[in-house]
């Protein structure tokens, strides 16, 4: 299964886009929200604006819930 990195660059405010991030914040993305597969925000390589609260609405995975949750996690 590969996962949206898309959906991150694109609407987590909490990390970097297209500049990195950080591990931990992205966990924690898929702790809150959850990833959706590929298919449904394929990669482009750019930052696209997000508007999240229509964005979570919109995305036919999201209304669906076509999603995998991070349930928990630890760094060593």
């Amino acid at each position: 299964m590969r996962l949206s990195a898309q959906e991150m660059i694109d609407c987590d405010k909490n990390n970097f886009g297209c500049e990195g991030g950080y591990v931990t914040r992205a966990l924690n993305w898929g702790k809150r929200r959850g990833f959706i597969p590929e298919e449904c925000l394929p990669y482009n390589g750019t930052k696209a604006t997000c508007d999240l609260e229509e964005y979570l609405l919109e995305n036919e995975c999201r209304v669906n819930n076509n999603l995998y949750k991070v349930i928990d996690y630890c760094l060593a």
